[in-house]
């Protein structure tokens, strides 16, 4: 599944606690999603070592693969990963995508999620359940995702401007751009994907 790179790098990650396990699953979704996408787009098969997927200085995924970049067809992905379940997306490389799971389960208290939020955020849901304080959340994360930064620790520089619950939307305002986030509210996760 791994070529080199990527196995110096697992090897070095810490041996306790989950994200060597984190980091592998990403990378087995990440690399499942390429290989569909170049199988769908450009009728190529690709095996897992064929492509390599190592993080750039700011944490964001970085699709490395000789054939592909031959074609000149190095796709964007994103992967997000929480209790144990992984998604990825890739998009082509003209576009950037950023994506963003959570689990229910892992939602934190009312309160740490509050403090990510500015007053004027909390103020857009109609209710401050952790559902709804977590959908914000999300999106937050998928549109820094997409951006190629993450959120570096400051949340509220990524701010909320619009929420549409009706219409499963987000809007997320940062750098002078706005990002539009579809949200799927499933049985036992929220997925906030941001593309443009």
């Amino acid at each position: 599944m791994l070529n080199q790179a990527e196995r110096d790098f697992w090897y070095n990650l810490p041996e306790k606690g989950n994200r060597r396990t984190n980091w592998l699953l990403g990378r087995i979704a990440a690399k499942d999603a390429i290989r569909q996408w170049c199988y769908q787009n450009y009728q190529l098969s690709l095996a897992p070592v064929d492509m390599e997927i190592l993080a750039d200085s700011q944490g964001k995924p970085q699709v490395n693969s000789p054939e592909l970049a031959g074609m000149g067809i190095l796709p964007e992905v994103s992967i997000s990963y929480s209790q144990g379940y992984v998604i990825a997306a890739v998009v082509p490389p003209d576009s950037k995508i950023g994506v963003d799971l959570q689990r229910f389960e892992s939602i934190p208290n009312d309160e740490s999620l509050k403090i990510a939020l500015t007053p004027q955020e909390l103020a857009l849901l109609p209710n401050q359940n952790p559902q709804s304080l977590m959908t914000l959340w999300a999106a937050k994360e998928a549109a820094s995702k997409a951006y190629g930064t993450g959120l570096q620790g400051e949340p509220k520089k990524w701010c909320i401007t619009n929420y549409l619950p009706s219409q499963q939307r987000v809007t997320v305002a940062y750098d002078n751009q706005s990002f539009n986030c579809q949200i799927l509210n499933l049985t036992t996760e929220i997925v906030a994907i941001c593309q443009y």
